[in-house]
């Protein structure tokens, strides 16, 4: 096997399993130890960087693909595949489905248009009951029973 392979293997331990304050993964790891009976050398730090360097930057982990492919040329392939589904993790139920599938922009958009239809016939609803508490309440303030349309039921007081 070429040395760099295996450097950039246990590079991307370090990347996969980081020893500072991630609990989780550590666990994972000492289950997998554990119960397969690995090398409990696993367990111990790895060194985050391997080889001289020749940038400062070439220590830091990777922070986009272009510099994944350029630290890890033998793994990027796989270690990007992780990071996709760590960033985007595929939905396994339905609920997690039927919201993968609602976010498209074409579903954005009808839901869009659906509210702002919504949105206007209550608007339409709305002014139309307001002209007609307008016009009703200016018959009533006219007071004048030969309007047209502003008719009232009186009663008719004969007992004058």
């Amino acid at each position: 096997m070429p040395r760099q392979l295996l450097r950039e293997t246990i590079a991307t331990f370090s990347l996969l399993f980081p020893d500072p304050g991630d609990e989780l993964s550590q666990t994972i790891l000492q289950n997998e130890v554990s119960t397969k009976q690995l090398d409990e050398s696993l367990l111990l730090p790895f060194p985050s960087h391997y080889g001289d360097h020749i940038h400062p930057q070439d220590a830091l982990d990777p922070e986009d693909i272009r510099s994944l492919y350029q630290k890890y040329p033998y793994w990027a392939e796989r270690v990007y595949a992780l990071w996709r589904e760590a960033d985007d993790p595929t939905p396994t139920t339905r609920i997690e489905r039927w919201s993968e599938s609602r976010k498209n922009p074409r579903f954005t958009y009808w839901c869009t248009v659906v509210s702002i239809a919504i949105a206007f016939s209550f608007g339409l609803v709305a002014a139309i009951l307001s002209a007609v508490q307008t016009w009703i309440s200016y018959c009533v303030w006219v007071d004048d029973p030969a309007k047209p349309l502003c008719w009232r039921n009186k009663v008719n007081d004969t007992s004058t």
